[in-house]
């Protein structure tokens, strides 16, 4: 879906105060990041190696190899409202199947399927297309907009998913995949200094 439906202009609550908030925060977010992702590094599974074959059909050996998941009793999430971002503490009581940090993801444990393994894929792409920064920055602009799964990261996540489900997914996945992240950057980054 494009950008211009994913981002519905007249639905921002997005601000200049807000963005400049986020962005100050943002060196906190990433240590968290970092820390969480290095912390549970040891008892990551790469996705290659996980008994899901059908994703070898819509990504490839290297995202697969390069990707990798942990499944835990609760998957992380930073409290940002700690870091005074009010604006996402719903985010923080959601009870969430799976997060993507970077080239890592999180299934709480019971969760484990094939579909949310292609679902975080899709973030871990958008994760190597936009970068950290970025990425931080476009999702929580999202959130902040739309709510969680109305955020166009996760619509489009959520979109593709229901495409491998129903056993359409476009050939040229990781591409447009690509394709609607960098339109939806361009959308939010006027609001950012980066």
């Amino acid at each position: 879906m494009p950008a211009d439906r994913l981002l519905n202009s007249s639905n921002r609550r997005m601000t200049k105060p807000i963005a400049a908030k986020l962005e100050n925060s943002l060196p906190i977010i990433i240590a968290w990041v970092d820390q969480t992702v290095s912390d549970y590094a040891k008892v990551a599974t790469r996705v290659s190696d996980c008994p899901f074959t059908l994703l070898n059909d819509h990504f490839a050996k290297d995202i697969l190899d390069h990707s990798r998941v942990v499944v835990v009793p609760e998957v992380p999430f930073p409290r940002l409202s700690r870091l005074g971002l009010q604006e996402f503490h719903a985010m923080e009581t959601l009870l969430l199947d799976g997060v993507t940090y970077k080239d890592i993801f999180f299934v709480r444990d019971g969760r484990q399927s094939a579909s949310l393994y292609f679902h975080e894929l899709v973030h871990i792409v958008q994760w190597a297309r936009l970068g950290v920064n970025n990425f931080l920055l476009a999702y929580a602009a999202g959130l902040v907009d739309y709510g969680y799964e109305r955020s166009p990261l996760e619509r489009m996540a959520y979109q593709l998913q229901s495409g491998f489900d129903h056993r359409q997914v476009p050939s040229d996945l990781v591409k447009i995949i690509e394709k609607q992240t960098d339109e939806i950057w361009s959308v939010v980054q006027p609001f950012f200094l980066v």
